[in-house]
């Protein structure tokens, strides 16, 4: 039997997937320059983790966006 976060997290992937191949919002990453530079000198793998990191609150965000339209156009 799955346990609860199981199940919510499957339903969160499919939903996040329905979204993003229905409404296929736009993702802009805004890295400052001098972020940039510094991560580049701890190494690129720093650099790719750290744009992940704002992808994945950008997915986030929309998700939230998504959520907060859908209760309000039921209400």
């Amino acid at each position: 039997m799955k346990k609860q976060y199981q199940i919510e997290q499957q339903r969160a992937v499919q939903q996040f997937r329905r979204i993003a191949t229905e409404q296929n919002p736009t993702v802009q990453l805004i890295l400052p320059m001098a972020d940039i530079a510094h991560l580049l000198q701890d190494g690129v793998g720093q650099l790719v983790r750290q744009a992940g990191l704002q992808l994945m609150h950008l997915v986030m965000e929309e998700e939230v966006k998504s959520l907060a339209r859908r209760a309000a156009s039921a209400a």
